[in-house]
């Protein structure tokens, strides 16, 4: 049972009565220290071909589902086929599919299979691959490789400075035209407050205009009312003149 569980759990114990109508139960650990069951019934069973069983997990007893392995020959090797079907909804099914994925990812790598057998052979030609390494640089290869080591260190070295140096060129062309921006925006602060200096000089002049021009219709009607009261009496006193005689 060590390839079963998928990727994000394994298979801590199993119990199982093979035989049609016995029942199995599987406890799993997930990585977060979870346990979970699942347990069924075994339907059918065909040595070496097919195994037909129910599956219920312990916290959902009621939503049972129906599984069916089965394998045959394959060439040198064995093909497995494995149906999960009547799922309560789609949601489990995608679970249960990601959960059978990393299952059968698992039994891939398991002693004795192919890829397993492809591992070793790889991880072992990678220790020869680092032994030869280390057996020549302690051998008559070192002298060498400090060279080669130098030289390339030299040429990183020479890039970072001329990297550097152009960085620093362009931080100082970068301030120049921040101060060249500086200066303008003083300019023209400058020549924003001149022109609010003279929009209220000549708000100013406007009101004393106004208020010169509002006098004089002041005195024009009061001169024009005397005239009246003038040319008044002087009718009054015409007429007064007049009748006396």
């Amino acid at each position: 049972m060590r390839w079963f569980g998928g990727e994000f759990a394994r298979a801590e114990s199993a119990e199982a009565d093979l035989r049609v109508g016995g029942k199995y139960r599987i406890t799993m650990r997930g990585k977060d220290g979870e346990i979970s069951q699942v347990s069924g019934v075994y339907r059918e069973i065909v040595t070496n071909a097919r195994l037909v069983f129910t599956w219920a997990w312990q916290s959902t007893p009621e939503r049972e589902s129906l599984v069916t392995i089965t394998i045959r020959p394959d060439g040198e090797g064995t093909l497995l086929q494995i149906l999960h079907e009547q799922f309560f909804n789609e949601e489990a099914r995608d679970g249960h599919d990601r959960g059978w994925t990393g299952s059968t990812g698992k039994l891939e790598h398991l002693p004795g299979t192919e890829a397993a057998l492809k591992q070793q052979g790889l991880l072992g030609k990678s220790k020869d691959f680092l032994q030869g390494a280390m057996d020549s640089i302690t051998g008559k290869e070192l002298p060498r490789l400090v060279e080669e080591f130098t030289r390339d260190m030299v040429v990183v070295a020479e890039g970072l400075s001329e990297d550097q140096q152009s960085l620093q060129s362009s931080l100082r062309v970068q301030g120049e035209e921040q101060d060249k921006l500086a200066n303008r925006q003083r300019e023209m602060e400058k020549k924003l407050a001149e022109l609010a200096k003279k929009v209220d000089a000549l708000g100013s002049a406007a009101e004393r205009r106004q208020k010169g021009q509002s006098g004089l219709a002041r005195i024009l009607r009061q001169a024009t009312w005397l005239a009246a009261i003038i040319g008044a009496s002087w009718v009054i006193t015409t007429l007064i003149n007049a009748l006396v005689r």
